[in-house]
């Protein structure tokens, strides 16, 4: 089993002692689950390199189809203007496959 923490890496490795209680409940679940495992593996991830997976991630959330108007109309967010646009007013890339409005 592989743990990946993304912010509170000092304090899951104890050289920083958490403050706030919500952390420390956390952290305290943290432990029970790595205490059930019989190989447990704590990878520390710098936030700058997580902070590129929530990018891609929120990129591509945000082109998928947001909502259906009706069973024949479905509209997606344009990435550029974030407008919810009919699906037939998207330009698509080759290649990328990036999609943009053209309005």
């Amino acid at each position: 089993m592989s743990i990946s923490t993304v912010c509170w890496h000092v304090q899951v490795s104890g050289r920083w002692p958490p403050k706030q209680q919500k952390t420390i409940d956390i952290l305290h679940h943290v432990n029970l689950l790595w205490n059930s495992f019989t190989y447990c593996r704590l990878y520390l991830v710098d936030r700058k390199d997580i902070n590129f997976a929530f990018k891609l991630a929120r990129e591509a959330i945000s082109s998928q189809i947001s909502k259906v108007v009706s069973t024949q109309e479905k509209l997606e967010k344009c990435v550029i203007c974030l407008d919810d646009k009919s699906i037939d007013q998207f330009l698509s890339t080759e290649g990328c496959t990036h999609r943009c409005c053209y309005s």
